[in-house]
C-alpha cells in the first residue's frame, strides 16, 4: 500500500475498534490501512465468485 490514506469513520463501534487497532499493530499498518485492505478483501472475494 504505497500511498498514504486518511480514513474518517464516525461511531466506530468500540469492540470492533479494538480488534483492528490489534491486528494493524501485528501488521505494522495503520488502522485506515488495515480498513482498507480488509475492504479491498471483501470486494475481491464478493466480485470474484458468481451469485447463483
Amino acid at each position: 500500500m504505497g500511498r498514504e490514506t486518511q480514513l474518517n469513520i464516525r461511531n466506530f463501534p468500540a469492540d470492533l475498534k479494538k480488534k483492528i487497532q490489534a491486528l494493524a499493530k501485528k501488521n505494522h499498518r495503520s488502522m485506515a490501512q488495515e480498513i482498507i485492505l480488509a475492504l479491498e478483501e471483501y470486494v475481491q472475494r464478493e466480485t470474484a465468485q458468481p451469485k447463483k
